[in-house]
């Protein structure tokens, strides 16, 4: 939940913001946020504190 705030937060920032090198920053800060978010879910999934979905076969 927190992570997705976060994201959200910069969104916000990125497209209010008329300064460029602040909205390079805010992008790269969501890709943190975002890099984050997933090594968390990934540590879960290994402590078997959340099932990890089927992946969906598209071919």
């Amino acid at each position: 939940m927190l992570t997705a705030s976060g994201t959200g937060d910069y969104a916000t920032a990125t497209a209010t913001s008329q300064r460029s090198d602040l909205i390079l920053n805010y992008e790269r800060f969501s890709l943190e946020i975002a890099q984050y978010a997933k090594d968390i879910v990934d540590l879960m999934i290994q402590n078997e504190w959340l099932e990890q979905t089927t992946a969906w076969d598209y071919g």
